[in-house]
């Protein structure tokens, strides 16, 4: 072990002899090398520096390096001032471009009532919707979502925050690996829940503010200020004067019922009396299903989409000629279902309404004979749709979801007592599809 140590001792010794011979050697006044005077093999200037070399072993780039091994200088500067996207060092002087969201909004614009797939019983909800594109393609995995209460940094929604952009991504029907087109976004969003049945959110706007990040952490653009609103006062689906607030899952309590329908205590199958038919052709049908959760037995309308299919459901009940307010649950399976609801006299079509193919409830104004665009009803969901029939003006007003609609004091069809509602899939080419009808109600005021 001594012999060892002693050794490298010498070895010691001798390195730092001929070091100092070298630098005798090459560091006097009258031995530089004229043309390329570097003594560095990592340079290849050709200059004839009069002073000893000025960029050994460091980089002379105007911008911070990105390479790899020490600067060799052989080519031009070779910190790129384009998009690069091979760099391994950081700093990094690539050109980024960050994610792009528009297209924010709420639907409903108010929070709704009902069933909400995947989960168990009857929720407050509405659906947060954006679209997003991104040039550079690359969202995930990293990126992420940010929802904020409005005008805060506070979380806007609970759990785990902030959303990474995989929990909204759901191929086919939304691809976020493909949204490098930023002329035509991909529409995503969330179904935001606001309380379950008997636990209302506190009335007024829910507002928030989002923005998000791709998988290089550059932020988008901020959506501001969106907002749903859940009613005040009193959250009856229509107009009434109750005291107390109520929960709009039975009859509102200051009106006189005149015919409710909600299908749990009939035989699944065919409908039964008092309902009748008019009409049936083709693979249409109406029947009852079990449809579980709250709703109990419903009734579906599976309506063929060829002119030869057709069916109706007719549902009588005792004529009436004071105000009423005639409504109904309605679940249009896919966004192109389509299907009509007429409430008649034994004279006229007093109220005719529909949901289109476009995903719109219309009602015929009967001045033009056409129909007039409501509102939307969304798929996937239950949706209230309510008429009241004014008998005093003799009008007709349409609510969707408890809230006016543009269809409103349109003229009745003949102003004669309304005696029954039928629901129908049309025989027009491209028109049905599948829906849920649920709690028909008649009432008048109390």
């Amino acid at each position: 072990m001594k012999s060892a140590k002693l050794l490298l001792m010498l070895l010691a010794v001798m390195l730092c002899v001929i070091l100092a011979g070298c630098a005798d050697k090459y560091h006097t006044t009258d031995n530089y090398i004229y043309g390329d005077d570097d003594s560095s093999v990592w340079d290849d200037d050709t200059d004839d520096d009069t002073t000893p070399d000025d960029d050994t072993w460091t980089d002379d780039d105007i911008m911070p390096d990105d390479d790899v091994t020490p600067d060799d200088d052989t080519t031009p500067d070779d910190d790129d001032t384009t998009p690069d996207d091979d760099d391994t060092w950081v700093p990094d002087d690539d050109i980024y471009v960050p994610p792009v969201l528009s297209d924010g909004r709420w639907d409903p614009p108010t929070v709704a009532f009902g069933e909400v797939p995947g989960q168990s019983g009857n929720w407050y909800y509405s659906s947060l919707l954006w679209a997003v594109c991104d040039e550079n393609n690359d969202l995930m995995p990293d990126g992420a979502v940010f929802i904020y209460i409005a005008g805060t940094t506070e979380w806007f929604l609970s759990g785990d925050n902030p959303m990474p952009w995989t929990d909204f991504n759901d191929p086919p029907d939304i691809d976020l690996s493909h949204a490098g087109d930023c002329g035509n976004p991909v529409q995503t969003g969330a179904v935001v829940l606001f309380g379950q049945e008997g636990e209302p959110p506190p009335p007024g706007d829910y507002c928030c503010d989002m923005e998000a990040t791709d998988n290089n952490y550059d932020f988008s653009n901020k959506l501001t200020n969106l907002c749903v609103t859940m009613p005040s006062g009193d959250d009856d689906t229509y107009p009434d004067d109750d005291i107390t607030p109520d929960d709009d899952i039975t009859p509102d309590d200051d009106t006189d019922v005149f015919f409710a329908v909600d299908f749990n205590d009939y035989q699944l199958g065919p409908l039964p009396a008092p309902w009748t038919s008019d009409f049936l052709s083709g693979v249409s049908l109406i029947t009852v299903v079990p449809w579980g959760g709250a709703y109990g037995n419903s009734m579906l309308i599976i309506g063929g989409i060829t002119a030869n299919d057709y069916v109706d459901a007719v549902y009588p009940f005792t004529p009436i000629n004071q105000n009423v307010l005639v409504s109904w649950d309605s679940y249009p399976r896919s966004a192109s279902t389509a299907f009509g609801v007429r409430i008649q006299s034994s004279s006229a079509y007093e109220a005719w309404s529909m949901r289109d193919t476009d995903g719109h409830y219309k009602l015929v104004d009967w001045d033009t004979g056409e129909y007039v665009d409501c509102g939307e009803m969304g798929a996937a969901y239950w949706s209230n749709v309510g008429i009241i029939l004014d008998y005093d003006a003799n009008t007709v007003s349409l609510y969707l979801n408890g809230f006016p609609t543009p269809c409103t004091d349109f003229p009745m069809g003949g102003g004669d007592p309304i005696s029954s509602i039928e629901f129908i899939d049309w025989s027009d080419d491209g028109y049905g599809g599948i829906a849920g009808i649920d709690n028909l109600i008649g009432q008048t005021p109390g």
